[in-house]
């Protein structure tokens, strides 16, 4: 399973979070999870089927805290593509660690190169944190009650968006710059409210779930939430959402219940979208204003991770690093230049920056043991973190 999807850990209920405290965890740890219940609206096991026969090992800040990993891959670069190393000398980075933290992990950055995330305490309670642009911490936490923060976003104004649990429902949350939060869940939502994005204009979307089923939800700036569902799906996740309002996420319907794509133009217009002969394990994790989307999907064949780009026009390029088992993209700026992780050797993480014309470079914070490379801005600013002796900090990377 692919090294981490950020974040310390949910209890109990989270894909994208361990149901222990500690690092993120792989595609399809958040698939088998989120059955349980829904934080991230990723890949499947929606359905409520279980997910066995995963070979994990622990890894990182997470080796004493119980929190797995799988995995054991061989270095090499697939299709075709390029890879270089990034050298210590050559890269300018920044480690980002929150004061007192036992664990750091950045997860997104705006265009003023302002920094969210959240922190692991001594306690194993999770919080939220920004980092402004001349390196000052400020951590935050949506509600004192709260079993966690996680910020999913964070846009030009400096608005981070992302969902914090309470008696492990989820609910979401909207922090301004000036340090104000307002709480927020979709009426009637049985089983929670989970933010995926926010975008310049202040709109976030995500996903929540009733008595029905999974379905998407649009909220806007001023705080008015509508609902939404892919025509003839049983289930629907809104994803990300890009500054014309273009809403991408997944989908399944009740023959397959197999995961496809979706892109819901600015007038409620839907493309769906779908790549063959993969497994339930399928997200899509940035979209661009030109409408470039990334993500990640698992083949049903040998069950390895994939990552792909889908232009604007809808031709997808898939691409795989490491020996092709794992590869994950998570952002894609406005000159399509993308960011994700792929594993490698030992089963270790190593980031990548993708450039437009398919180069690919390998990103690892100097002398760490893993990194993984999450946001990336409009500038080549990347955010993400990296396990060094058994810790896990934030990071910085300024081209």
């Amino acid at each position: 399973m692919l090294a981490l999807v950020k974040k310390a850990a949910l209890p109990n209920v989270s894909p994208g979070k361990s149901s222990q405290t500690g690092n993120a965890l792989s595609a399809r740890e958040i698939a088998c999870s989120h059955q349980n219940s829904g934080y991230l609206p990723l890949r499947v096991c929606r359905d409520g089927t279980t997910c066995e026969g995963a070979h994990m090992h622990k890894i990182g800040a997470a080796a004493d805290q119980g929190i797995f990993r799988s995995g054991t891959f061989a270095a090499c670069v697939t299709l075709g593509v390029m890879a270089q190393a990034v050298s210590a000398e050559a890269a300018k980075w920044k480690s980002i660690d929150v004061p007192g933290a036992a664990a750091t992990y950045s997860s997104a950055i705006n265009d003023k190169g302002v920094v969210t995330g959240n922190w692991l305490d001594s306690n194993g309670l999770t919080h939220g944190f920004v980092r402004a642009s001349d390196g000052t911490i400020t951590s935050f936490d949506p509600r004192e009650d709260t079993g966690g923060a996680y910020p999913d976003g964070i846009n030009i104004h400096g608005s981070v968006a992302g969902t914090y649990l309470r008696q492990n429902i989820g609910h979401g949350f909207v922090r301004t710059s000036d340090g104000s939060i307002t709480t927020f869940n979709v009426p009637n939502d049985t089983y929670g409210t989970h933010v995926r994005g926010i975008n310049d204009r202040g709109i976030i979307v995500g996903y929540y779930h009733d008595a029905a089923g999974y379905h998407a939800f649009r909220r806007a700036a001023k705080g008015k939430i509508s609902t939404f569902d892919v025509p003839g799906a049983i289930r629907t996740f809104a994803s990300v959402i890009n500054g014309g309002g273009v809403i991408a996420g997944v989908w399944a319907d009740a023959e397959s219940s197999r995961y496809r794509g979706f892109v819901r133009a600015a007038d409620g217009t839907f493309t769906t979208f779908d790549i063959p002969k993969t497994t339930d394990v399928f997200d899509l994790n940035g979209i661009n204003s030109g409408g470039e989307i990334v993500g990640y999907w698992e083949d049903n064949a040998k069950h390895n991770i994939h990552a792909f780009l889908r232009d604007s026009g809808g031709a997808l390029t898939k691409f795989n690093l490491g020996n092709g088992q794992e590869t994950v993209a998570k952002s894609v700026n406005e000159a399509g230049e993308v960011t994700g992780f792929f594993i490698a050797g030992a089963g270790a993480a190593h980031g990548f920056l993708r450039a437009p014309d398919g180069q690919i470079t390998t990103l690892d914070f100097p002398n760490a043991d893993e990194t993984v490379a999450e946001g990336i801005n409009r500038n080549g600013e990347i955010a993400g973190y990296y396990v060094k002796g058994g810790v896990t900090h934030g990071f910085l990377l300024k081209q």
